[in-house]
């Protein structure tokens, strides 16, 4: 029989789009999103089976990808950057929940809160983080085609957060998702 998707590796085109879904989380930094995705193609597909390799070597990256947040946070805060370190450590804390990257953020946040400014920069970064990760459900859902579910969600959005720092970036792409459906069907 033959599969799906990238090197015919998937038991279906559902599973082979999943995985594409996934890349593309990967690729816009939301890597809650990619490792739920990943998560529910291991489910589908067969532990022996191809697919199943490239979601776990997919998955392997998106790890990396915490890893890495979690030794940017290190430098910044030996740099004595405490909004670049408490950005990084929030994000592997909402991100990697329950995850090897996750199990640093303690200690690392100790640290931060001893710099100058380091317990500013938490509380604003854990504000930050939870919009950031709405804002890129809105892009995924842009992604797989769904202008009106991420048009739904930016407007939410802009409603609790008026002021957040993802407003300005979810007004402007929400303007664009507007303009676009109004704009009548190319090749009609």
């Amino acid at each position: 029989g033959k599969g799906y998707g990238e090197d015919e590796a998937f038991k279906s085109q559902v599973n082979a789009d999943r995985y594409e879904f996934a890349r593309a989380a990967l690729q816009n930094e939301h890597y809650a999103d990619a490792f739920r995705r990943l998560a529910e193609l291991k489910l589908r597909e067969d532990k022996k089976g191809s697919g199943y390799q490239k979601a776990i070597n997919l998955e392997a990256i998106v790890e990396g990808k915490g890893r890495d947040l979690v030794r940017a946070a290190k430098e910044a805060i030996q740099g004595g950057k405490a909004a670049e370190a408490a950005d990084a450590l929030a994000r592997v804390e909402l991100e990697f929940k329950g995850r090897d990257a996750a199990k640093e953020v303690a200690a690392r946040r100790a640290d931060l809160l001893k710099l100058p400014g380091g317990k500013e920069a938490d509380a604003k970064a854990r504000i930050d983080a939870p919009q950031r990760v709405r804002f890129l459900d809105a892009r995924m859902k842009e992604v797989e085609g769904d202008d009106p579910a991420a048009m739904k969600i930016l407007e939410d959005m802009l409603v609790k957060w008026p002021d957040g720092r993802f407003a300005t970036d979810a007004k402007t792409k929400l303007d664009e998702l507007k303009t676009a459906a109004a704009a009548p069907a190319m090749g009609g």
